[in-house]
């Protein structure tokens, strides 16, 4: 789903709280997040939004007190907001895991540990079209960018850049709890804090042996978990040293991909598939030896990881006072730099990188970004999904086909019906005809009857305007 909110103002942005009703839905389609697919779905979307883009929007206003006509011409400013997979598509780049994989700057894949602002040069639409057709160095283009919008303009959704960072901080947590045999623990502290559905536990894979899996959280219990955990750590885990030796289980998607790398293994796409398959390589093993530590040497402290959790909530509430938005880049950075040297360089992930190198200058550039993201749009999606479904996508809802084919069509129901008047009949008139007196029954008053059929009347023709007053909802056709 793809949708337009009009912000007038950076005031507007700032002081008025945004809802699911300010979010126009431009078009929905069903089918691959892919480059081709969006060209296919949205391209007549997209040449108009380069059209508003290039010369604008000319309003009639009317006619002043001389009949002459107001017109009002409007400049429009595209943003692009989403999440990094989207966004990567429709700028025509490589994902998140390929060379030169940053939206925003030529960083290369060796140098995603780099949290230095200024050390790679930032992508622009000419640079775009000049390396789309450069074979040998195509710097990341693969396809130009499906819109002629600066790249400037391109943001990273907050909401989505704190779930894949916090999501990063507990993924290492729950590493660290398996290294040391602690899941019961974490799985306890979680259900002090109000999260009980969460679990780990041991599940067989396709390879053969068995790897840990658990209960990913939803965007609020992440956020309850990033707040409310760093104070149960010291009952969890203890410090993390550098022994030679550590669990597979407890190792992290890089670190498996450099291990079977170094053994010329070709590197499944699933985490637990990498753990599976370099047990199967250790012949069953269920430790593997890591080069360079030191046996005695501690490595982490729990301190350290305590604050590392208690401040990125803390920094990720910048945008929300104008106030701090100043600080806000040197705060991420500092962050960043202590992620790195704290835990290990190879969990910086591309969300890490944006979040120091780019979040806080394009704050400075568009002070709403905090009040204009996808919060809105996801929750837009969750209303439709359970207007249809009654509850979740998961599972296809009542019919097999995809949950996105069963939205457009119950949509297109409700436009059908809407169009064509189904379920909307118009009221009948009521009037009262009229008729010769009554000498009432057994010879008494005609009064009381003709009172007590005209209310018997009325109340008969209520309920038939009541009746027609029910909608055609779309929820009859199956």
């Amino acid at each position: 789903m793809a949708c337009i909110t009009p912000v007038k103002s950076v005031e507007e942005a700032l002081n008025d709280n945004r809802t699911v009703r300010d979010e126009f839905c431009v078009f929905l389609y069903s089918g691959k997040e892919d480059y081709e697919e969006q060209v296919r779905s949205g391209s007549r979307v997209f040449r108009e939004m380069n059209d508003l883009q290039t010369n604008g929007l000319d309003l009639f206003l009317g006619h002043d007190d001389e009949g002459q006509e107001r017109r009002k011409h409007v400049r429009i400013n595209w943003y692009i907001i989403s999440d990094w997979k989207a966004l990567a598509e429709m700028q025509g780049i490589v994902g998140p895991t390929g060379d030169y994989f940053c939206i925003l700057c030529y960083c290369p894949k060796e140098g995603h540990c780099s949290v230095s602002i200024s050390e790679y040069p930032l992508r622009t639409l000419e640079d775009a079209a000049r390396y789309v057709t450069n074979r040998q160095d195509s710097k990341g283009h693969r396809h130009l960018p499906v819109m002629n919008i600066p790249c400037e303009n391109v943001i990273i959704d907050t909401m989505h850049m704190f779930l894949r960072i916090g999501g990063k901080l507990l993924t290492q947590l729950i590493g660290w709890a398996i290294d040391q045999d602690a899941t019961e623990k974490l799985e306890q502290a979680m259900r002090d804090i109000g999260i009980g559905t969460f679990y780990i536990r041991k599940e067989a894979t396709q390879q053969g042996p068995s790897t840990f899996k658990w209960k990913t959280l939803s965007a609020k219990e992440l956020k309850k978990a990033v707040k409310m955990l760093p104070d149960k750590m010291p009952q969890i885990i203890q410090s993390i040293g550098r022994a030679s030796e550590v669990k597979i289980d407890s190792l992290q998607g890089r670190q498996l991909t450099s291990i079977l790398n170094s053994k010329g293994a070709r590197v499944p796409k699933l985490i637990s598939e990498r753990k599976a398959l370099l047990k199967t390589l250790l012949g069953g093993a269920e430790m593997v030896t890591l080069p360079g530590r030191n046996e005695d040497a501690v490595e982490i402290e729990v301190r350290d990881i305590q604050e590392l959790w208690r401040d990125l909530p803390r920094i990720m509430d910048i945008p929300k006072d104008p106030t701090l938005h100043h600080t806000y880049q040197r705060e991420a950075r500092q962050w960043a730099e202590k992620f790195r040297d704290t835990t290990y360089a190879e969990d910086i992930t591309p969300y890490i990188h944006y979040f120091a190198c780019h979040a806080g200058a394009q704050l400075q550039q568009h002070p709403f970004l905090h009040f204009v993201n996808c919060e809105t749009i996801e929750k837009k999606n969750h209303i439709q999904t359970r207007r249809y479904h009654l509850a979740t996508q998961k599972g296809g809802g009542r019919n097999p086909s995809k949950w996105a084919e069963q939205l457009m069509q119950i949509e297109n129901r409700d436009l059908y019906a809407a169009f064509h008047g189904i379920g909307q009949r118009q009221r009948r008139q009521w009037t009262r005809r009229a008729e010769p007196e009554d000498p009432g029954y057994f010879g008494g008053s005609g009064s009381e009857s003709d009172a007590e059929e005209s209310a018997a009347e009325d109340e008969q023709d209520h309920d038939d305007d009541y009746d027609n007053t029910v909608a055609y909802d779309g929820e009859e056709d199956d």
